[in-house]
């Protein structure tokens, strides 16, 4: 059964906010944050980069995502 955001964020209790400066260093944090048993991060759409950052920011998401599907 899927969970809901609401229902994982309640499970979790505490959610890491990672802001991105680039992909390996975001994926090296998430893979951190599983490994220590936290279960959710949240990853900011901040950038003073304009459209750039957040095309990089939206690949990094979509990176998270794919090594880390749970």
């Amino acid at each position: 059964m899927f969970e809901t955001t609401a229902e994982k964020m309640a499970q979790v209790g505490v959610i890491p906010v990672i802001t991105v400066k680039d992909v390996d260093s975001t994926l090296e944090t998430a893979a951190k944050a599983i490994e220590k048993g936290i279960g959710a991060v949240e990853i900011t759409f901040r950038t003073n980069d304009g459209n750039p950052g957040y095309r990089m920011i939206a690949e990094t998401i979509k990176k998270v995502r794919e090594n880390f599907p749970g």
